[in-house]
């Protein structure tokens, strides 16, 4: 998602139907995102018709990012957990919400590590009739790019980050004749490679925009052999017949059929030397 303006730009989801009880998680990626002293985005709104009633921010506290979570109580006044750092890469983040009179609560977790809970608030008028995820609020001193993936939303449970798919990442067992080859990633654009060295030759070379689409590529060229067939004599017989199918000038096919022979003794080899064509008897014309 590419900030280059103080416009918001989310995503919303209208599923939520005046839900007191409402679990959410999602990874997020800051992506070095530029932002000034004292900025805060809004990274996930959960919302009352369109009031924000639940959110979850983003800070940069020197160079170091930080997350924080809030809800809206039945009077208007916003109570928020403390700032917790994340990381410049991928990270899970999910909230658990629930609106009820004098017992509503928020619980944010990082990583699957529980930070804080915000209990006892009065907010049973604040449910959830749908929720936004983006970059919402935003101060002119934020710029750039960031990066959300895996939302995933329910009234009950936990979701907790995705599980390992437990299968080993492939090796592969080095073949002989096989070439070496060194890729290039960008710091800035995730699982972008920008080079592929070969242990011969030149490199391969890639471009990206900002939003991480390609926009060039320069290849070496690789030459692929070309197959060779054997040449098979034709059978030693006293008489053998084939078709043969050939274009006239005109815009029709002639097929032509005859009958030639073939007979040449093997040579001492055991070879068989390849018999001469007679031309053919007879013409069918199957242009028409």
């Amino acid at each position: 998602m590419v900030i280059d303006d103080n416009t918001s730009i989310y995503v919303q989801d209208d599923t939520p139907n005046n839900e007191t009880q409402y679990r959410a998680r999602f990874y997020l990626n800051p992506n070095s995102l530029t932002m000034a002293g004292g900025d805060i985005l809004d990274l996930f709104t959960g919302r009352n018709a369109s009031t924000d009633v639940v959110r979850i921010q983003l800070q940069k506290n020197g160079t170091t990012y930080q997350v924080r979570a809030g809800l809206l109580n039945d009077a208007g006044a916003w109570t928020d957990t403390s700032w917790y750092d994340v990381p410049n890469a991928w990270s899970a983040v999910e909230i658990h919400y629930q609106a009820f009179s004098n017992s509503g609560s928020l619980t944010l977790w990082l990583d699957d590590v529980q930070k804080q809970s915000l209990t006892f608030i009065d907010n049973d008028t604040r449910a959830i009739t749908d929720v936004r995820l983006g970059a919402q609020g935003v101060d002119t001193g934020t710029n750039g790019t960031i990066y959300f993936d895996d939302f995933e939303s329910r009234r009950f449970s936990y979701i907790g980050t995705l599980t390992d798919p437990g299968v080993d990442d492939p090796t592969a067992t080095n073949q002989p004749g096989w070439l070496a080859r060194t890729y290039t990633y960008s710091p800035t654009i995730p699982h972008a490679v920008t080079s592929v060295s070969p242990e011969t030759g030149s490199p391969d070379t890639y471009e990206y925009d900002e939003n991480g689409n390609m926009t060039a590529a320069s290849k070496t060229a690789w030459r692929i052999p070309t197959p060779t067939m054997p040449r098979t004599a034709l059978p030693a017989s006293p008489n053998a017949t084939r078709t043969v199918q050939g274009r006239s000038s005109k815009v029709g096919r002639l097929r032509m059929t005859g009958t030639e022979s073939a007979s040449a003794p093997p040579t001492s080899q055991g070879r068989v030397d390849r018999p001469t064509r007679p031309r053919p008897t007879s013409w069918a014309d199957n242009s028409k």
